[in-house]
């Protein structure tokens, strides 16, 4: 389980530079789940298992860069 974390770290790690403009507030799916270092599949699961916030508009969602700081700084576990 490590092996693939560690393996889709580094790849959100060459993909995120890509990202158009990373400082941007609001992501679209693909680019959270970059962001993240996590697959869209996977971002799909959080969002109905854990309610991640989206703003949705017409039917296009996107991600604010502040929500998904939050989100994973609420899931942060320590070791002891």
């Amino acid at each position: 389980m490590f092996t693939k974390a560690l393996a889709v770290y580094e790849d959100a790690k060459i993909r995120a530079p890509k990202l158009k403009n990373p400082k941007y507030a609001f992501f679209n799916k693909t680019n959270a789940a970059i962001y993240l270092g996590i697959s869209t599949p996977t971002l799909d699961n959080w969002i109905k298992e854990y309610r991640l916030p989206f703003i949705s508009v017409d039917g296009v969602r996107r991600f604010a860069k502040e929500d998904l700081d939050e989100f994973m700084m609420k899931h942060k576990k320590y070791m002891g």
